[in-house]
């Protein structure tokens, strides 16, 4: 069974059945993503930060945030995630660890966008 757990910024984290907080702190892929999460947060919690913008006509990000709250978007999710939990069953320890260094590099671009715009 699940269990709630919290992270060292007091996020909740629903721990699956058969994964201890030894495994999933050890995990740099998921530490990766948790650091990158606290430091988009504490970018939007800043009012002046363009990610807080809350109104259509003053956000330049508002057709982006539409996009990913669509339902059509949202259906390619889940079947992109289905898919990718259905095949990483499939790959080599080699291949894991490739995907792992794309995801580390994807998610430093996510990082490099949000800091392009620092709080004024």
């Amino acid at each position: 069974m699940s269990r709630q757990i919290q992270s060292k910024d007091g996020m909740p984290i629903t721990l699956p059945e058969g994964l201890t907080e030894v495994q999933l702190s050890s995990f740099k892929p998921f530490n990766t993503w948790m650091s990158t999460l606290s430091r988009t947060l504490a970018l939007q919690s800043d009012a002046a930060h363009p990610a807080t913008v809350r109104e259509k006509e003053a956000n330049t990000y508002w057709p982006w945030i539409e996009n990913y709250g669509a339902a059509d978007y949202v259906e390619a999710v889940r079947l992109g995630s289905d898919l990718i939990e259905r095949n990483i069953r499939l790959c080599s320890p080699a291949r894991i660890d490739e995907l792992v260094k794309i995801f580390i590099h994807g998610t430093r671009m996510e990082i490099g966008f949000w800091e392009m715009f620092p709080a004024k």
